[in-house]
Parts: C-alpha cells; sequence; structure tokens
C-alpha cells in the first residue's frame, strides 16, 4: 500500500466544482471536458505508482463528492476500464 499526496488541493477543487455544475447542467461536453481535467489532476500524477488493477481509494474533503471511475482519460476512456478493481474506503479521523 503506498500513500501519495497530492499537494495543493485547490485546482483539483476549483475542477471539481466545475464539474459537479456541469452534471447538474446536463452538458455533456463541459461534464466530459472537467472529467477529464480531473484525472489529470489527480489521476495522472499517481497512475505511475499504481502497479495493480485493484485500487484503494480514501477520499477526503471535496473528494467524496467524486465519482472515481467515471474519471475520463486522454481517449475519453472511464478510469474503471483500466482497472480490475476500485474501492472507495471511508476516512476515520
Amino acid at each position: 500500500m503506498k500513500l501519495i499526496p497530492l499537494g495543493d488541493l485547490a485546482p483539483i477543487a476549483a475542477a471539481i466544482s466545475d464539474y459537479r455544475k456541469a452534471l447538474n447542467s446536463f452538458d455533456e461536453i463541459d461534464t466530459q471536458d472537467s472529467s477529464r481535467e480531473i484525472y489529470s489532476l489527480l489521476w495522472k500524477p499517481i497512475e505511475s505508482f499504481v502497479d495493480s488493477k485493484e485500487v484503494f481509494v480514501i477520499p477526503d474533503g471535496i473528494l467524496h463528492l467524486l465519482p472515481f471511475a467515471a474519471l475520463l482519460d486522454e481517449q475519453g476512456q472511464p478510469l474503471v476500464n483500466k482497472l480490475n478493481s476500485l474501492t472507495l474506503l471511508q476516512h476515520e479521523s
């Protein structure tokens, strides 16, 4: 198991906010663009550390609002298609 810090959350939080607005407005293009942006900010930096097809994520804060499995890569493929298992765990304080 690896804990990978992501650094400043502000750009990720802004992208998640944009994503949620696009979802709420039913704007498919903006939703896809926002999803790709989140993927590039959040998943792409850790992708090289993922040496397994089984991934556990412990989302904290605004990350609880994010459907990780639905994030789109540069080719428009959902993250869930790249993994055998994506499990979200609850953060315990």
